[in-house]
């Protein structure tokens, strides 16, 4: 009877040691997504400041804390303030050669372009990582002025 059980007990584990296997790769496979935004320039590094805050760059702040908690890293580049990564990214050079400032803000996911002369929203966000359905959106960083 105990063998039996091992047995058992044994199978499952099998069984969810597989699924285990999948649900790390997909998650590793979320954790190397890298998505970044380029800027114009911006008064300080959220570009809420002043005041008077942009409701653009509220909404933004707000989102990037639902990113955040939903565990996907963003990377905000103004071009007043980091030169250099608009400078060494090829995807951003030839995007500058093209269009200039007046193009900008641009999000890239993976070194791809997903959004130009807009910051990206929620909705379309949850197309590249659906399990920002799923956080909690109860608290916002700067409710007060949203």
């Amino acid at each position: 009877m105990l063998k039996k059980l091992i047995k058992i007990i044994d199978a499952k584990l099998r069984h969810f040691k597989k699924y285990d296997v999948i649900l790390r790769h997909k998650l590793n496979k979320l954790i190397l997504m890298k998505l970044e935004i380029f800027e114009p320039s911006l008064c300080c590094p959220s570009g809420v400041c002043g005041p008077e805050p942009e409701k653009e760059l509220i909404e933004l702040q707000n989102l990037i804390q639902l990113l955040d908690k939903a565990g996907i890293k963003v990377d905000r580049y103004a071009i007043n303030q980091a030169p250099t990564e608009f400078a060494k990214n090829p995807v951003i050079k030839d995007f500058m050669r093209s269009g200039g400032t007046s193009k900008l803000p641009v999000t890239l996911l993976d070194g791809k372009i997903i959004k130009q002369e807009a910051y990206p929203g929620f909705e379309e966000l949850t197309q590249y990582f659906p399990q920002l359905k799923d956080v909690n959106n109860d608290s916002k960083i700067l409710g007060i002025f949203s």
